[in-house]
């Protein structure tokens, strides 16, 4: 079983919240301790160890077995998160560039990554992920450091894993840390566009702690906060629900009354495609694997669900689109793509967001009837979320009303711990989620805010 270093682990499958172990890894970690010194600490030592490198005060007496009162638990735990205890240095907000200021900002020790140890055969095997621990080096003008709270668990993480990329990332060798965006808060900062405190979603990877310059290619944005949880960052309000708005809205070209096929409907992208459809007048087929998923793309508000595992799909669609398709959103590839194809309308739309069931096939699939595109003055359009990074603050904002509002549905499939992601990835090809999924190594309430 992997170690489990203390991260999501309230909760956690099998795994009894605040052992030892955890505070042992956790309080070694954050503040560079050694294990055995740590174990021998006083309970005031350890709280101030915590204060040096902000470790919630709550955490560090119940290492240190302490009983002391809840009320001044809280009281000195907030001082804390308020930043009374970190050098002034640190809570400076950068001007035109880094002080000289920013000098002494503390490192907090260790941080764990999930490599890759093998290329997979099939869906992802434990065996193909290899767990690093590695210090935390000092910060260097123009760098900063975050602390990951949620992790994505999407499809292409396979790819990357096969050391192809179909986002742009730098190819993966064996070795590499595992790409992958998440939601991070900004731990300590010598650069000027970054701030401690400030909670960014981005290219992060598989890791609980990263060092950055901010480059283009990782696309960090700064998380507005708008009273919603910070996980939806990798889900509804990130580029799961830019690519559903993105993808739907301004390539499906969507208008009331439209017949609209969803593929993948009971996963992160196809949900949320479902329920904008739904909202924006037209009649949705969700396509999903198993009752269960069915069920559930059903309670999403779609007219018509088609269960892949048991139904034939092609006469499904046949007979549920009479007058053929306006618009099919497409998240799986393969046969699916080429049922929707030879039941099109005229001036049908397709959107070409994901093709699952090409990831794990050793042969990619001939599509052979794309001349129906033709008699039907069709249109088929390959969609990469980030070539619509000008309509993401549209989307960002209309997918927060409509969630504020209760006309989308927030269904999160939480995998708890940063230990558990290959496990979570795993559950994701063998079809298993429901909406987004995402991991959990720290909540919301584990953010330090001034």
């Amino acid at each position: 079983m992997p170690w489990d270093l203390g991260y999501g682990t309230k909760g956690g499958k099998g795994v009894p919240p605040y052992s030892e172990l955890q505070y042992d890894f956790e309080l070694q970690e954050l503040s560079g301790v050694k294990t055995r010194e740590a174990r021998s600490c006083s309970a005031p030592t350890v709280v101030a160890v915590a204060r040096e490198v902000a470790v919630p005060l709550t955490r560090a007496r119940r290492f240190a077995g302490s009983d002391e009162a809840e009320e001044e638990e809280e009281e000195e735990a907030g001082a804390l998160m308020h930043g009374v205890n970190w050098p002034q240095a640190c809570r400076q907000r950068g001007g035109s560039g880094p002080s000289d200021a920013t000098a002494h900002v503390p490192a907090p020790g260790l941080s764990t990554t999930w490599r890759v140890a093998a290329r997979p055969y099939g869906n992802v095997k434990i065996s193909d992920f290899e767990l690093h621990q590695e210090p935390l080096r000092e910060l260097e003008v123009g760098e900063f450091l975050l602390r990951n709270h949620y992790l994505n668990l999407a499809p292409v993480m396979r790819m990357y894993m096969q050391g192809t990329s179909a986002a742009g990332e730098t190819p993966l060798d064996i070795g590499d840390v595992i790409h992958g965006r998440g939601v991070a808060q900004v731990l300590a900062s010598k650069h000027p566009g970054y701030q401690m405190g400030d909670v960014l979603q981005g290219q992060v990877g598989w890791q609980t702690h990263k060092i950055s310059k901010g480059t283009a290619e990782e696309r960090f944005y700064i998380m507005p906060k708008r009273g919603l949880s910070y996980s939806l960052g990798v889900s509804l309000l990130g580029m799961t629900g830019f690519s559903a708005y993105c993808g739907f809205v301004k390539s499906g070209y969507p208008k009331s009354g439209d017949v609209v096929l969803v593929s993948g409907a009971g996963g992160g992208v196809g949900s949320i495609v479902v329920q904008i459809a739904k909202i924006l007048g037209c009649t949705v087929i969700g396509i999903a694997g198993g009752e269960k998923k069915c069920t559930f793309v059903s309670s999403l508000g779609a007219d018509h669900v088609i269960d892949y595992k048991n139904d034939n799909v092609a006469n499904k669609i046949r007979n549920l689109t009479p007058n053929g398709l306006d618009i099919y959103f497409d998240n799986v590839g393969g046969e699916i793509l080429s049922a929707a194809l030879d039941n099109l309308a005229m001036y049908a739309r397709i959107v070409l967001c994901g093709s699952i069931s090409e990831y794990m096939r050793e042969e990619p699939f001939g599509l052979t009837n794309y001349t129906k595109l033709r008699s039907t003055n069709s249109n088929m359009n390959g969609f990469f979320v980030y070539n619509h990074e000008p309509d993401f603050k549209e989307a960002e904002q209309k997918l927060a009303c409509w969630i504020k509002e209760g006309r989308i549905q927030i269904k999160e499939d939480v995998t708890n711990g940063f230990n558990q992601m290959p496990y979570g990835l795993q559950n994701l090809y063998a079809g298993k989620n429901q909406g987004v999924a995402l991991c959990q190594i720290l909540d919301d309430s584990e953010l330090i805010f001034d």
